[in-house]
């Protein structure tokens, strides 16, 4: 879920301009950095719980 949020942030602050999400001819902002960093961030947070989760139920702990 964590994952799929930060994808999901990374995805639409990334093509905000294309969805017109922003200002027309605004170029790719500040408010886009923040939300395409904190989505990475995000994402990797998620991933690397969904591996370290996944691995405690594989060996049955």
């Amino acid at each position: 879920m964590i994952l799929a949020f930060g994808v999901i942030l990374t995805l639409v602050s990334v093509f905000a301009d294309p969805l017109a999400l922003g200002l027309p001819q605004s170029g790719f902002g500040w408010k886009q950095i923040t939300g395409t960093l904190f989505g990475l961030a995000i994402s990797g947070l998620g991933l690397w719980l969904t591996m370290r989760l996944g691995s405690d139920n594989v060996n049955g702990s």
